[in-house]
């Protein structure tokens, strides 16, 4: 009974949090899941997930990762214009053309798209 679940032979697939980082990460960035697919490979196989794997196993990250992104693009862009220290992991802006470069850009919105009101 090949393929039949806990019959087939292979343990269930459970990600790595490596993997669930390049899933939210990938995600945050755009990248369709078609080609998120290719990024995570199973370790049991050495292939490339299935669509429904990816959908069942990385639900969480697939619902976050773009709302993730887009908050700690936030939070070091504010850090940047005010000069407060940056998030964790990031590095401070310190040329001041570039900070107010970024302070237009931010009050015009382009990083996060068009305004739905």
């Amino acid at each position: 009974m090949s393929g039949v679940a806990g019959r087939s032979g292979r343990t269930m697939f459970v990600p790595s949090p490596e993997q669930r980082n390049t899933v939210r990460i990938s995600v945050g960035l755009g990248i369709p899941q078609k080609q998120i697919c290719r990024l995570v490979v199973n370790r049991q196989t050495q292939k490339p997930l299935d669509h429904k794997t990816l959908r069942k196993h990385f639900a969480h990250e697939i619902a976050i990762g773009t709302a993730e992104l887009h908050a700690l693009i936030g939070k070091f862009m504010l850090a940047a214009i005010f000069g407060t220290p940056p998030p964790a992991g990031t590095v401070a802006i310190k040329d001041d053309r570039a900070r107010v470069q970024l302070m237009m850009f931010f009050a015009g919105r382009g990083w996060a798209g068009p305004r739905r009101w």
